[in-house]
């Protein structure tokens, strides 16, 4: 019978000998981004999430689906501890439409430490680097991504806005420890509550080495080495069909 570890490393693709180092950490990130979508479902058919391990492992690894930030950096926390990687959970604060910032437990990310050196390490935020990040204020990472002090008491993760080509912070962060179990009420609160933005319509996201594909309530995203493709949804038929072909999901899954 394969170990849990196993399974995931099948699911995701991976094929090499797992050890804590640097290189099989970039791999298991890019492969879990590229394999394992990003994506709202649950939280849309009102099927209550669970952030227990077994439960995480069953979802994402046995039924193949995807989910949202407690969920994948959850997971994928566990799988770096089971491997001897030294990394926690950290939390984070997204910024919202206004300017500001959400909830303390508004998103959970891990920092991976190798050598010395500490990692921003996040397989569930979206459209977001494929690799961990250095965290050393002003190195840029990908051409793209940078770690910045905001104030005296976060740290800020920020991404280059392509069409201004400057830097915008897409959250802020302490390095603080936290368990899972910390983000309890903040993933209740994103599946329930009006004012989060996964409540709001279904989006399914999922990274590619060369681009990325994007499905939302009234189109199909295909982004692929610059290129940006759009198909509009006029039909709960189509994005049927768009689920299930580039995601492998389909809409039975959903409904307990």
């Amino acid at each position: 019978m394969k170990t849990k570890l196993q399974q995931y490393f099948d699911r995701i693709g991976f094929t090499s000998h797992a050890k804590p180092d640097l290189e099989t950490l970039h791999q298991l990130h890019l492969l879990h981004l590229t394999h394992i979508p990003f994506e709202n479902l649950d939280v849309m058919y009102h099927n209550p999430i669970s952030l227990e391990p077994e439960k995480l492992f069953k979802k994402l690894v046995e039924k193949k689906r995807g989910g949202f930030c407690y969920e994948m950096n959850g997971l994928f926390q566990q799988v770096l501890q089971t491997i001897g990687f030294d990394s926690h959970l950290i939390a984070a604060r997204v910024k919202n439409s206004q300017g500001g910032f959400g909830r303390e437990d508004d998103h959970a990310a891990i920092l991976t430490i190798l050598d010395g050196n500490i990692y921003l390490t996040d397989v569930g935020f979206g459209d977001s680097f494929l690799k961990p990040i250095l965290l050393e204020t002003g190195t840029v990472t990908e051409g793209k991504y940078t770690i910045t002090e905001y104030d005296d008491n976060y740290l800020a993760y920020s991404s280059k806005n392509e069409t201004t080509k400057q830097f915008e912070t897409q959250f802020i962060f302490t390095l603080q420890e936290r368990p899972l179990s910390y983000f309890t009420e903040g993933c209740e609160f994103h599946q329930t509550s009006p004012d989060s933005h996964f409540t709001k319509g279904r989006v399914i996201t999922l990274a590619r080495e060369d681009g990325r594909v994007t499905l939302s309530e009234s189109k199909l995203k295909i982004s692929q080495q610059g290129k940006v493709t759009e198909f509009p949804i006029h039909s709960e038929k189509t994005f049927s069909t768009y689920l299930k072909e580039y995601f492998h999901l389909n809409t039975e899954q959903l409904i307990d």
